[in-house]
């Protein structure tokens, strides 16, 4: 087994946890080994998952080596350790967890440093982004190598908190593309969010606010806290139907979070004819598995619904986010302060509770989202964790699989979860974030 080392980096925080990008050591010893949280089978992520010492790669030449502090936990991380995603990922076990993360850069290969499109990047610079999720592995780890080419990565304003960046990627990108580019949401227009307490959905009231919508209504159990974010008015699902209680708004925009056919099926009842209803999971509600004939059948009704839509009934869209776009106006949107990331009362999580944060968004018991902090110094491992040759092993001949073919030449699509079923979807047919807490 690889004997756990120290790394050496010099790095500066703040009180705050914010680091000016102008402060930070420009010296690091990058170590052979890493933590990582890393899932070895499908089943309960709270036996499937745990903290492995693994090695360390260096970046190949069209990648970037960030040293990561903190990262956010989305839905989708959980999902794909259950087996939900089986049908359609092509992950190899062990692999790493994650998409979200915040850190610094401490390494980069070789085209990068030559590329003037990433002058501003700099050993000590803090960045945040999405991992692509069809690549073997994700960002809960010490270390993660990321292809700038291929997925998301910007600089962190300095005003802006490791924590807060960690958390915005994958959520955020996702409901400002839902939004603003499906939605199609103009300032005085009025939008309903199916699950404004869910990740996506409480970055949606925000992001809603700041393009200027004139009423911003949720369905939610916690009312007080979408208020907060900007909500004008909170239907609580627990207590009474949305469809019955917002009936003739006439909304402009469904943005839902949540999922399953009665929403779209109800949708008529509050949005407009020409109204645009956007999804980020489907008809299957809280993303359960996805079997080939439930994707076939979400493909047959997609091709419907758009058919329909030509007729003067509302435009449905079940997202593809682009994984480059919109991060870097997500960031200064955050350090203007007209977006907010509310993030749960109980983050950070650390590497020696990562099963209490994962079975926490399991319940659909958070309350905004929820962070983890990678802190070697944090972790206090006992021998089940630690124990991992045969674990280090498969990573070693995962990883060598990965370089001999060169990730950089791999055709890698970085978006969500429900995304990937719209691509299967979409070769049945030969067409065509996130929290689901309520």
């Amino acid at each position: 087994m690889a004997k756990p080392l120290e790394t050496k980096a010099v790095e500066q925080e703040s009180k705050s946890d914010t680091i000016s990008n102008d402060d930070v050591s420009k010296t690091y010893d990058i170590p052979k080994t890493r933590l990582a949280v890393v899932c070895t089978k499908y089943g309960d992520p709270l036996t499937c998952v745990s903290v492995k010492e693994i090695p360390l790669l260096l970046p190949t030449k069209n990648e970037i080596m960030i040293k990561v502090r903190y990262c956010g936990l989305n839905p989708v991380d959980f999902k794909r350790v259950m087996g939900n995603l089986k049908t359609v990922q092509t992950k190899t076990f062990p692999w790493i967890i994650g998409s979200d993360y915040c850190g610094i850069i401490v390494k980069f290969g070789r085209n990068i440093k030559n590329d003037r499109r990433f002058d501003g990047f700099k050993i000590g610079t803090r960045v945040c982004g999405q991992m692509a999720h069809m690549v073997q592995d994700g960002s809960f780890a010490e270390y993660i190598n990321i292809n700038p080419y291929k997925t998301s990565i910007e600089i962190v304003p300095d005003n802006v908190r490791d924590m807060d960046a960690g958390a915005l990627p994958l959520a955020g990108m996702t409901s400002y593309q839902g939004i603003k580019d499906y939605g199609k949401l103009k300032k005085d227009d009025k939008i309903l969010i199916l699950g404004g307490s869910s990740g996506c959905g409480s970055i949606g009231i925000s992001i809603a606010k700041a393009l200027g919508a004139k009423e911003i209504c949720c369905t939610s159990s916690q009312e007080e806290f979408c208020k907060k974010l900007g909500a004008t008015k909170v239907v609580n699902y627990r207590n009474a139907k949305w469809e019955e209680v917002l009936k003739g708004e006439n909304f402009d925009v469904i943005y839902d979070c949540v999922g399953g056919v009665n929403s779209w099926n109800n949708a008529p009842k509050v949005l407009k004819k020409n109204g645009n209803y956007v999804t980020i999971v489907g008809d299957v509600e809280h993303g359960a598995g996805m079997e080939i004939s439930a994707l076939v059948k979400a493909g047959a009704s997609m091709v419907s619904r758009k058919f329909w839509s030509l007729f003067d009934n509302p435009n449905y869209y079940h997202i593809l986010m682009d994984n480059k776009k919109g991060l870097k106006d997500l960031l200064k949107m955050l350090s203007l302060g007209t977006i907010k990331i509310i993030v749960d009362e109980e983050s950070p999580y650390n590497l020696n509770n990562i099963k209490d944060m994962l079975n926490k968004s399991i319940q659909h018991k958070a309350h905004g989202k929820l962070v983890l902090k990678i802190d070697r110094n944090d972790f206090k491992p006992n021998h089940d964790e630690v124990n991992s040759a045969e674990i280090e092993q498969k990573m070693d001949d995962n990883n060598g699989n990965a370089k001999v073919n060169s990730n950089e030449n791999a055709n890698v699509n970085a978006n969500d979860v429900e995304n990937e079923a719209i691509n299967v979807n979409a070769k049945v047919n030969s067409n065509e974030n996130p929290s689901n807490d309520e």
